[in-house]
């Protein structure tokens, strides 16, 4: 539990690589995985990856997921969230 709250503290302290760990933990079950995040100018982006595609629907419940989770964290810096998202490769 300590390393969830320290992973909670990074996060809001800025650390974006600890944003992505905590939003993969709830995301991976979805079958999503961001694959990059980038902190620049106040802008957060994130780009998701999925084994399948979403309709607009889920789509938004991603969004809005991710948001909500970001609202929570209340973390300093960020001013606007930039969402994209592609289909894995298949080899």
């Amino acid at each position: 539990m300590a390393n969830q709250e320290s992973l909670c503290q990074q996060a809001k302290s800025g650390d974006i690589q600890a944003v992505t760990v905590l939003l993969n933990k709830s995301l991976t079950a979805k079958g999503i995985t961001i694959v990059k995040c980038d902190l620049k100018d106040s802008c957060l982006t994130l780009i998701l990856e999925s084994d399948q595609s979403f309709n607009s629907a889920t789509q938004a419940k991603i969004v809005g997921f991710i948001e909500k989770n970001l609202l929570k964290l209340k973390i300093s810096g960020i001013n606007q969230v930039i969402i994209s998202g592609k289909l894995k490769r298949r080899s």
